[in-house]
């Protein structure tokens, strides 16, 4: 709480500065940030991170780890009414990981050495965990209208280095996304046999961002074409709505 106080504290400093220097944008500015900490220190919210509160099957079926209980509380928290939520696989960043590091107690997916057992070990839980997850909010009819996606920041090189781990590879990767009135079970867009070239449907960031504000309702400001932050289609990534 007193973390989360201080930067209440510094967001008003902050916001004292603008109003000195900006006009009435920075109005509806703070309105939506005032509306955000309320949702976030309002009682539902607070009550949706006791995911103890759930029957143990329930939990177990999420998986007893950090992703399974993570995705948990996931769920929770839209159902409290937060209405974007991110869930981080781990808080263990790759500069806290040495060569010395028993493989099995990293957390994170940036395999530049030992990748093969590392992800034996990661996979299982990541399918815990989401399957249960996209199941529960089926069951709870959130599905229809919660868009998920499960995505990092790049892929993975096809090749293997001589530490039998994956190098960063920016030019293809994966990304998944279900629920909010998606069609299931297709592929959009394809790779080479090795995932390493996109040989049909290249999409980027700004289609992926128009996608979810189609999804949301909302018609992508002319403002943010002009600035180059998203593209002129307005319904985002070509065959996947």
């Amino acid at each position: 709480p007193h973390r989360l106080d201080r930067r209440r504290d510094l967001m008003r400093a902050l916001d004292g500065w603008q109003q000195r220097v900006e006009g009435d944008g920075t109005v509806a500015h703070d309105t939506a940030y005032q509306r955000a900490f309320s949702v976030v220190t309002s009682a539902e919210a607070k009550r949706a991170f006791k995911v103890e509160e759930e029957p143990l099957a329930l939990r177990e079926r999420y998986g007893m780890h950090e992703w399974g209980q993570s995705c948990l509380m996931g769920r929770r928290l839209i159902e409290s009414g937060v209405r974007y939520v991110q869930v981080n696989w781990s808080a263990r960043g790759w500069d806290q990981i040495t060569k010395k590091d028993d493989l099995f107690t990293r957390s994170t997916f940036d395999s530049h050495f030992g990748h093969f057992p590392w992800l034996r070990r990661q996979l299982p839980r990541l399918d815990q965990g989401l399957a249960a997850l996209l199941g529960d909010m089926a069951d709870r009819g959130l599905f229809k209208k919660t868009l998920v996606i499960i995505m990092s920041e790049f892929g993975r090189a096809n090749g293997v280095n001589a530490d039998g781990g994956r190098e960063h590879w920016p030019k293809a990767q994966t990304i998944l996304m279900a629920g909010a009135g998606l069609a299931g079970g297709r592929s959009v867009g394809a790779t080479d046999e090795g995932g390493a070239e996109v040989v049909s449907g290249m999409f980027g960031p700004q289609e992926l961002l128009n996608s979810v504000y189609y999804l949301c309702g909302l018609d992508v400001p002319v403002t943010l074409r002009q600035a180059g932050i998203v593209r002129d289609s307005s319904e985002g990534i070509p065959g996947l709505i």
